[in-house]
């Protein structure tokens, strides 16, 4: 192997890099004051593990879970056969891969 790896995104990265620190969690106070600071973040919608735990490793502080699940993972025509249930067992999924990123039901405006 070289002294110098590709990262998975591309990037290199020296075989001797110190270890990643650990992210903070994004909580709504973070988002708050980088709102007020006029600084803008990416929010993507992950319904799964898989996706979620991509999003978070490529820095995405927020993903979103909604009743849009009933669409895209249960194949409905609307979101109202999935209520709360079908919502809850996206988000939880998705929570189960992440340690920094805030899981939200809406984007933020």
């Amino acid at each position: 192997m070289s002294e110098n790896m590709t990262s998975v995104y591309g990037g290199s990265t020296p075989s001797d890099a110190p270890a990643e620190t650990p992210k903070r969690k994004t909580r709504v106070h973070h988002l708050q004051a980088m709102k007020a600071e006029g600084r803008r973040w990416a929010e993507l919608t992950a319904y799964d593990y898989s996706s979620a735990r991509i999003f978070e490793e490529a820095g995405i502080p927020v993903l979103l879970v909604g009743d849009s699940a009933a669409n895209v993972v249960y194949g409905y025509d609307t979101t109202v056969p999935v209520a709360s249930c079908g919502t809850v067992t996206a988000a939880s999924t998705a929570g189960c891969a992440v340690s920094a990123a805030s899981i939200s039901d809406s984007s933020m405006r």
